[in-house]
C-alpha cells in the first residue's frame, strides 16, 4: 500500500458523524414516589417484557422543576434501569436536577420544540360527552415534532399524523387518517 492510499483511508474517512432523528419514549415525572413508579413499570413490563429490553428513554422533569427530588431521582433512575430501560437524558427540570442528571451521565435535552407560529399547529375543538371529560378533536395534520395531548379525556385525530409527532390522551386515542380503512383505537398509558 502506498503512502497516498493510506492517506485516503485515514481516520477521517473511517467514521462519519451525522445527525439522526429518533423518536424516544418519554417518562413524564408527575410525582416523586418511587413505589408508584415501580408499580407502573412492573405492570408495563409484565404486559410487554420484550418492549422494555434496552429501550432508550427520556425522563421529563418539566412538571417537577420546583421540587427537590434529591435521592428519589437517583432511585427513579435505578428503577428504570432495573426494568431494562436505558435512560439517555432528561428534559426540563431545575438547574440542580440537570446537574444531578449530568453526574449520572444523562444528557440534558432542550425543551420540546414548539413551532414559531402557534397558529400553524393543528386546530382543535372540544366536545363534552355527558359521562366523561371533554374529548379533543384534531382536524388538521399533526406534523413531526408537534405534540397533541388530551388531558382527562379522549383524543380524536381526523388528519394524518407524521412520523415524529406525538398524540397522547388520558383516555383513548382514535385516529381516522385518510389512508386508513377504518378507525384505529389505542389506549394511552396513564400519565403519558
Amino acid at each position: 500500500m502506498t503512502a497516498t492510499s493510506k492517506a485516503s483511508t485515514g481516520p477521517a474517512l473511517q467514521f462519519e458523524l451525522k445527525a439522526g432523528f429518533y423518536t424516544l419514549p418519554t417518562l413524564r415525572v408527575l410525582g416523586s414516589d418511587p413505589d408508584a413508579l415501580d408499580v407502573l413499570l412492573a405492570e408495563r413490563s409484565r404486559r410487554a417484557p420484550e418492549f422494555f429490553r434496552n429501550l432508550p428513554l427520556v425522563i421529563d422533569l418539566t412538571a417537577m422543576k420546583d421540587l427537590d427530588l434529591g435521592a428519589d431521582f437517583a432511585m427513579m433512575i435505578g428503577l428504570v434501569r432495573g426494568y431494562g430501560l436505558v435512560p439517555v437524558g432528561i428534559r426540563g427540570g431545575s438547574s440542580r436536577q440537570q446537574d444531578q442528571a449530568k453526574l449520572m451521565e444523562l444528557a440534558v435535552l432542550p425543551p420540546t420544540r414548539v413551532g414559531a407560529n402557534p397558529e400553524s399547529g393543528p386546530r382543535t375543538t372540544k366536545q363534552s360527552p355527558n359521562d366523561s371529560a371533554p374529548s379533543k378533536i384534531v382536524d388538521a395534520p399533526v406534523r413531526s415534532g408537534q405534540r397533541v395531548y388530551a388531558p382527562g379525556g379522549d383524543l380524536v385525530v381526523l388528519g394524518p399524523v407524521s412520523s415524529g409527532a406525538e398524540v397522547l390522551a388520558d383516555g383513548h386515542v382514535h385516529a381516522y387518517a385518510p389512508e386508513l380503512t377504518g378507525p384505529r383505537t389505542t389506549r394511552s398509558p396513564p400519565g403519558a
